[in-house]
């Protein structure tokens, strides 16, 4: 039968709605190269594959780069583009951002360190724990030894 290998062509084809950018590459992405003597080739090779959602072609070189996503677009005088119709937004390469803007620094009078904790709130309990008082500093404390 021939209807399903028609429809198939046809919603490749739907699928592959764009306009060219002529001009522009769109760099990243690529998860597979291949040789195409034009364009349009690059395109339809696309077209025909479900995971390609844009593709550039560098005219000098004749390649075609597949793109799993779609990435942001940059100047390239030799090089034509296209995004498939199929991308949605889910698709599209983030675009570099800048970190966002430091917290201001805290008011003069603003405590930024905790203060430490005062002597009259450890106990003799925080003393035996930690092997005695304060004042003969930490000893180590053997079996039998009280």
């Amino acid at each position: 039968m021939k209807t399903p290998l028609v429809l198939s062509a046809l919603l490749a084809l739907a699928a592959a709605a764009f306009a060219a950018e002529m001009g522009v590459a769109r760099p990243g992405g690529v998860y597979r190269t291949a040789m195409a003597a034009q364009a349009d080739q690059c395109e339809q090779l696309c077209a025909g594959d479900g995971l390609c959602m844009a593709w550039t072609y560098e005219a000098p070189t004749q390649t075609c780069e597949l793109k799993a996503v779609v990435p942001a677009p940059a100047p390239s005088p030799s090089a034509v583009s296209g995004v498939m119709g199929r991308a949605g937004t889910f698709a599209v390469a983030a675009a570099p951002h800048s970190p966002p803007p430091a917290p201001p620094p805290p008011a003069p009078n603003e405590s930024v360190i905790a203060p430490a904790v005062a002597r009259s709130a450890v106990t003799d309990a925080d003393d035996d724990l930690l092997g005695g008082d304060e004042d003969l500093g930490l000893r180590t404390r053997f079996a039998g030894e009280s």
